[in-house]
């Protein structure tokens, strides 16, 4: 099972994510040059239609064989390629550190953001973003390099490490922080319209969560990769099971079939508070449970939610 994901590894899926595409159903806002084509219509290399001229239109962009042809004088109209920066804020805090199936949550939510990152960088866009710990963050600044992005996930993977190491220590007193206090200092360095994608369990939310994502869903593309395992979902078998977080042992009983309902029903309500929150604010939403492969998941057409 993968308990740690390496740098290597993480580099070694540039190839699959160069041939993903992140999804790019979001408007765009940005005024850069880029890859991608913008509802907004206007000077660009890709035509849209011809319309008539309206005071204000550029004059260059005249169609002379329409206006000539009906008499009135009409203009041609064309997409705007935009840049898209992708920023990524990915969780690498203890709750990550569980897995029953394939890999654990933290390993799981490495290797979507690699696929997602280098499916970027494939697309000619900047890429940057924050790695989140259980008391610190990584901030990087979204550039169009190879070696951004592997300082990136070389912090990403380091934290994957940590987070290992860290479990067969001493708990540490200090609150962790909450995936709020990334998601404002992400504010920080976004613009409108670029595509920004929170890889986590959702279980660190913080105060300002709410806050927090209300205004990046309105400045940015936002999606959420919901991480999880199946044993999170749904209890195991009826018996009774020790477990243990490295250090204690503990024991649970599934054999009551109350406590395997309240086992799901607990999952249920978080998931369906969490999708409801991306329906509300039109924030694209990805079940990503630690059973699949990452591939699997970012191949599979995202859920459409509505309220």
């Amino acid at each position: 099972m993968g308990v740690v994901a390496s740098l290597e590894e993480l580099a070694n899926l540039r190839g699959e994510g160069e041939r993903l595409r992140l999804e790019q159903s979001h408007r765009v806002g940005t005024l850069l040059a880029g890859a991608h084509r913008s509802p907004f219509r206007g000077q660009g290399m890709e035509f849209a239609e011809v319309r008539e001229y309206h005071p204000g239109d550029d004059p260059r962009s005249i169609d002379w064989k329409v206006t000539a042809r009906t008499g009135a004088v009409h203009t041609k109209l064309f997409h705007e390629e935009r840049e898209r920066p992708a920023l990524f804020l990915v969780d690498q805090g203890t709750s990550m550190f569980f897995g029953s199936r394939n890999c654990l949550k933290s390993v799981q939510a490495a290797r979507l953001a690699a696929l997602l990152g280098f499916s970027a960088l494939g697309s000619g866009d900047r890429v940057g973003g924050i790695v989140l710990r259980s008391h610190s963050l990584s901030s990087f600044k979204a550039l169009r390099t190879r070696r951004c992005w592997f300082s990136f996930l070389r912090t990403l993977a380091d934290a994957n490490l940590r987070l290992a190491e860290q479990r067969s220590q001493a708990p540490l007193a200090e609150e962790e922080f909450g995936l709020d206090v990334a998601m404002r200092r992400l504010l920080a360095f976004t613009t409108p319209g670029c595509q920004v994608v929170v890889i986590s369990d959702f279980y660190r939310l913080g105060p300002e969560f709410l806050t927090s994502l209300r205004l990046l869903s309105r400045r940015t593309a936002l999606q959420l990769l919901h991480v999880f395992d199946p044993l999170e979902r749904h209890a195991p078998p009826p018996s009774r099971y020790r477990v243990s977080d490295g250090k204690n042992l503990a024991s649970c009983d599934t054999s009551s079939k109350k406590v395997r309902e309240a086992w799901a029903r607990s999952f249920l309500q978080r998931q369906v508070k969490l999708q409801g929150w991306c329906a509300a604010h039109k924030i694209l939403y990805r079940a990503a449970s630690t059973h699949q492969t990452a591939i699997e998941i970012l191949s599979a057409q995202p859920q459409k939610l509505a309220l």
